[in-house]
């Protein structure tokens, strides 16, 4: 078994089309799932660049723990933001703010 991760900066293709500042990830995976090849790819960008997106990241994290989203608000405790968010709405509010989020091959993944 063996695990590769590349990391590669630089500028994004909406700043080389001549647009303003945005923020891309893309993250592939590739391996073995249940004795099958599987090849999983998920990218988001973010128009308004990687402040904006830790903000905002970090604003629905504080919003769901104070119990700001029709939830009951979370006790005193140390949590990481995967335990805290139904990945769907987190998804869905990332793209209410303009994040363009492909998900190839983790819709199996996700809640209904």
């Amino acid at each position: 078994q063996s695990v590769r991760f590349d990391l590669a900066m630089g500028d994004s293709s909406s700043r080389r089309r001549g647009m303003g500042v945005a923020t891309e990830l893309i993250i592939e995976l590739e391996g073995e799932e249940r004795s099958s090849s599987c090849h999983q790819r998920v990218t988001l960008e973010f128009g308004t660049g990687q402040a904006a997106l830790t903000g905002l990241g970090t604003a629905l994290a504080l919003s769901t723990v104070l119990g700001l989203e029709g939830k009951a608000a979370f006790p005193p405790g140390l949590y990481f933001p995967e335990q805290l968010m139904d990945a769907n709405w987190y998804f869905g509010e990332l793209r209410a703010e303009g994040a363009v989020i492909d998900l190839q091959g983790l819709e199996p993944f996700l809640p209904s």
